[in-house]
């Protein structure tokens, strides 16, 4: 298609798209260009009328070129293809519109002797209604609203559109000014030094604070989707967390049978993590964001005890990206578990389930979380036939206090049990709590009572520690007798 971009001749009262900032323009800059670019709003007001009036079937805008000619710069409908198509101002209902001024409607272009014929039946044009744009005794171009049917339009359609014309051409001149001003305040670039001879932040700079000021005012929520998508790439490109790693205990033994990795995010506003990632699926770069966080997390891989697995969490988006494979490349498949978290649901189960086929034929196994909490977990868990359920923190809480819960939690192991699962309890808070989990015969437990989320360096105490707390409150400890398991262990 031809470059929709106004013509040379148009330019005194519609400027060219470009503000001023170079390509590859910061987003901010970006979203104040479209919400007052002229052009774009010229096209919405195509597409409008496109879909108000039910006898159009397309609508085009043109703009003059010249005194001979004017030239299509948007299109809507079944017209969209003829943008950028040149039309004579002399022998055509489009030329007359914009020399007279006033509105004009052609019932059937083969018989009115004001058209230009060759190009109403190139554009399959048989009736239309032209409608006048300029600003006061200044016009500039053309909206023809047509059908590919001979008498479409009726007498209320022709006022409709007379009526609408001074409105249009006002909106469109008000966005051309404000364009043109915006411009001249946004389009400062940032000096490498200020008066001090130091270098401020980019995002203090009075260039950037004016770029945020009119995107703030022009389009609030388009201001905050920019800013949210600019503090996720500033997260992920500098780096700005940490991978957190908890042990998880095998309830027979005290040994770390697991290590779950977990986000710590160093960015500003402090944010929980699983906002963060939440708040990088809505900016479109959650995927990004957690392929970086599994990255991350593997390269720890060998600093975990040997015979224990690294459990990462990640959403079906990522788990279903082409790049995990290279995420996970190099790493032993039989020691990563992978968490299936909630940040974005599920949509299709088929197409996760081919994703983790291949992971699960690599020796990659699958943990679902939350499992007690909602219907969404036990969907996956009946869909995914996972190798592990992860029990809710809200149903290890007060286990020991509560019948309900420990019924619930009972009822979950003997499904795993009949499944071939492995439970995990998360979210111990207290050795009582612990012990009840160990009188259910659950083997598997993590929570801030055993031990909480450490740096890579400090987690051989936290286990040593944790595994001394579970010696003391289990069962087996305790008597010194030896249990079998009833499911599968969760150690590579």
């Amino acid at each position: 298609m031809t470059d929709p971009s106004p013509p040379a001749g148009a330019r005194s009262w519609l400027p060219p798209r470009g503000d001023g900032t170079p390509a590859g323009a910061e987003p901010l800059a970006e979203l104040i260009r479209q919400t007052i670019d002229p052009l774009q709003l010229m096209q919405r007001v195509a597409d409008q009328l496109v879909a108000m009036v039910d006898a159009a079937d397309g609508a085009l805008v043109g703009l003059q070129i010249d005194e001979r000619s004017l030239r299509f710069v948007c299109g809507a409908g079944y017209l969209t293809d003829f943008v950028g198509r040149p039309l004579p101002m002399v022998g055509s209902l489009s030329g007359e519109t914009i020399r007279s001024g006033k509105t004009h409607i052609t019932e059937d272009t083969e018989s009115d002797g004001r058209v230009h014929r060759s190009s109403t039946r190139a554009f399959n044009v048989r009736s239309s209604i032209c409608v006048p744009l300029g600003r006061e005794d200044h016009r500039v171009g053309v909206l023809n609203v047509c059908s590919t049917r001979a008498g479409a339009f009726a007498r209320a359609d022709v006022e409709l559109l007379a009526g609408l014309a001074e409105f249009i051409s006002t909106v469109i001149g008000a966005a051309t000014d404000l364009m043109t001003i915006t411009a001249r305040l946004c389009g400062l670039r940032r000096p490498v030094a200020i008066d001090s001879g130091q270098e401020r932040a980019p995002e203090e700079h009075p260039a950037a604070l004016a770029d945020r000021f009119v995107a703030n005012v022009l389009d609030p929520a388009g201001a905050e989707r920019v800013a949210r998508r600019e503090r996720i790439e500033r997260m992920i490109g500098g780096r700005e967390f940490t991978i957190a790693f908890q042990p998880i205990f095998d309830l027979a033994s005290g040994e770390v049978s697991a290590v779950e990795a977990l986000a710590r995010f160093a960015g500003e506003p402090y944010r929980a993590p699983d906002v963060w990632v939440t708040e990088a699926h809505q900016a479109g770069l959650g995927v990004e964001l957690e392929l970086a966080l599994l990255k991350a997390a593997v390269e720890h891989l060998e600093q975990i005890p040997p015979n224990a697995v690294l459990a990462l969490n990640a959403g079906p988006d990522a788990l279903s990206s082409v790049a995990i494979a290279e995420t996970l490349a190099g790493v032993d498949p039989a020691r990563l578990v992978i968490e299936l978290t909630e940040h974005v649901a599920v949509e299709d189960y088929p197409a996760l389930d081919e994703a983790l086929a291949a992971l699960r034929a690599g020796g990659v196994r699958l943990a679902i979380d939350d499992a007690g909490a909602g219907f969404a977990s036990m969907m996956h868990i009946l869909r995914l036939a996972p190798e592990f359920i992860k029990l809710d923190r809200q149903l290890i809480s007060g286990i020991d206090l509560d019948p309900v819960r420990r019924s619930l939690a009972g009822s979950l192991m003997r499904f795993a049990e009949e499944t071939g699962a492995t439970i995990v309890a998360e979210g111990v808070e207290t050795g009582s709590e612990l012990s009840v989990l160990d009188e259910l015969g659950i083997r598997h437990a993590q929570g801030f009572y055993l031990a909480r989320p450490v740096p890579i360096e400090e987690l051989a105490p936290a286990g040593r520690a944790g595994a001394a707390r579970v010696r003391r409150k289990t069962r087996s400890a305790l008597t010194g007798g030896e249990r079998t398991p009833r499911v599968s262990s969760l150690r590579a």
